[in-house]
C-alpha cells in the first residue's frame, strides 16, 4: 500500500512540474523580457527624471564648471515638444537656475523620444547637486632630521646674464588619411540607441554588413540615417587592419571631454526691410549642428524676433565658417546655441 501511494506521489509531483514548466516557457514565449534601459554617462552629480517618458537615445548632461565654481545647484524643468518623428522641436525651460539653462536646453534639442510620443508636450526635470570634493592628500610626517640639500640653486647676479631656454614645439600630427571610398563594410556601429531602435535603424540601411562600399553609398546612408533621426551623426574609416567601418551617432554637446567649436569666419544678417521700417531690434537664438567639415547644419530658430530677422539670421550664420569641436581630440558633430542681435544704428 505505501508502496502505491509513494509512485502516486511521484505522478503528481512530476505532472505538476510539467504543468509549471509549461507555464514558464508561456510566460517568457509571451511577455520577453524587456531590454535594458538606456546608460547615459551625465556629469557627475547630475540625474534626469524623464517623469515616466521613454526614450530611444538622449546625450548625457553636463554640469557647467562655471556654475560648480559658484556653487550653483537646483532643478531645470522644461518642456519639449515633439514632432512626428518624436524627436525635440522645441524646448522651453520652466524653472530652474539661469547658469544651468544653456547646457539643459542644449542637450535636450538632441533628444529622440519614444514613436508613442509623437506630436505631444512633455516635461522632464534635471536634477543639479554638486559632486562630493575629494579628500584632500595627507602627508606623514617623516621622522628624523629633513634631508639636506646636496645643490644649491644658482643665484643670479647683475655681472651674470639670465638665459631662458624654451622648448621646442613637437612636429605637428600627420594629416589623417582621406576617406575610404569603396571595398568591402566590415562592421557598422551604432553607439546611443536601445536595442530595438538599433534593429529598427539597421533595417532602414541600404546596406548592411558584408556588402559593397560605394563613393555613391554615404549620401543613401546618410539620407537614411537623417530620416530616421535626424540628431545621429555618419561616419566612415579604415582601421590599421583593413577593415571599413561605419559609425553612426549622436551629435555631442559640449562638455564631459567635447570641445565647443569655434567661430573661424563670420557673416553679418542683413536687416528685413519690414524690420528696418519699424525700426525693430532684438536677438534671434538658433540651435545648430557644428558639423566635421565646420559648416552649421540642422539649424532651428528657439527664441524668435520675427519680421524677418529670424530668416536672415539663419541664412547668415549657414554661410560661417567653424572649427569642428572634438572629442578626445577628433572631430564630431557638436550642438551650439548662438545668439544673432540686431540693432540699428543711429543714422539708419
Amino acid at each position: 500500500m505505501a508502496t502505491i501511494s509513494r509512485t502516486r506521489l511521484f505522478c503528481v509531483m512530476s505532472a505538476g512540474l510539467v504543468v509549471v514548466a509549461a507555464a514558464c516557457w508561456l510566460a517568457s514565449g509571451a511577455f520577453p523580457l524587456a531590454a535594458a534601459p538606456q546608460v547615459v554617462p551625465d556629469a557627475p552629480g547630475v540625474s534626469v527624471n524623464m517623469n515616466g517618458n521613454q526614450l530611444l537615445h538622449r546625450s548625457p548632461v553636463p554640469y557647467p564648471p562655471e556654475a560648480v565654481a559658484k556653487g550653483v545647484e537646483g532643478t531645470v524643468v522644461v518642456q519639449v515638444k515633439l514632432d512626428a518623428n518624436a524627436e525635440v522641436s522645441d524646448a522651453t525651460v520652466l524653472s530652474g537656475p539661469e547658469e544651468l539653462r544653456k547646457v539643459v536646453i542644449q542637450s535636450v534639442l538632441t533628444w529622440h523620444f519614444d514613436k508613442i510620443a509623437a506630436q505631444t508636450t512633455r516635461v522632464v526635470n534635471i536634477d543639479f547637486v554638486l559632486p562630493a570634493k575629494p579628500a584632500p592628500a595627507t602627508v606623514m610626517p617623516t621622522r628624523g632630521p629633513a634631508p639636506m640639500m646636496t645643490q644649491q640653486p644658482a643665484q643670479a647676479t647683475p655681472q651674470q646674464p639670465i638665459t631662458f631656454r624654451t622648448a621646442v614645439p613637437a612636429p605637428p600630427p600627420p594629416a589623417p588619411p582621406p576617406p575610404p571610398t569603396s571595398g568591402r563594410l566590415d562592421h557598422i556601429v551604432i553607439d546611443g540607441l536601445t536595442d530595438s531602435a538599433r534593429s529598427e535603424l539597421l533595417a532602414q540601411l541600404p546596406i548592411h554588413e558584408g556588402g559593397q562600399w560605394t563613393e555613391q553609398m554615404f549620401a543613401s546612408v546618410r539620407e537614411a540615417v537623417t530620416k530616421f533621426d535626424s540628431h545621429l551623426s555618419v561616419g566612415l574609416a579604415r582601421s590599421t587592419g583593413g577593415e571599413l567601418t561605419l559609425s553612426i551617432g549622436n551629435v555631442h554637446s559640449v562638455g564631459n571631454g567635447t570641445t565647443a567649436p569655434t567661430v573661424l569666419t563670420r557673416v553679418d544678417p542683413e536687416y528685413s526691410e519690414e524690420a528696418r521700417t519699424a525700426k525693430y531690434s532684438g536677438s534671434v537664438q538658433l540651435s545648430i549642428v557644428v558639423g566635421t567639415e565646420g559648416k552649421a547644419q540642422d539649424v532651428k530658430v528657439t527664441k524668435s524676433l520675427g519680421m524677418g530677422l529670424d530668416e536672415k539670421a539663419v541664412e547668415a550664420v549657414q554661410k560661417w565658417v567653424f572649427k569642428p569641436g572634438t572629442y578626445q581630440g577628433v572631430p564630431v558633430n557638436v550642438r551650439a546655441l548662438v545668439e544673432i542681435n540686431f540693432r540699428l544704428l543711429d543714422k539708419e
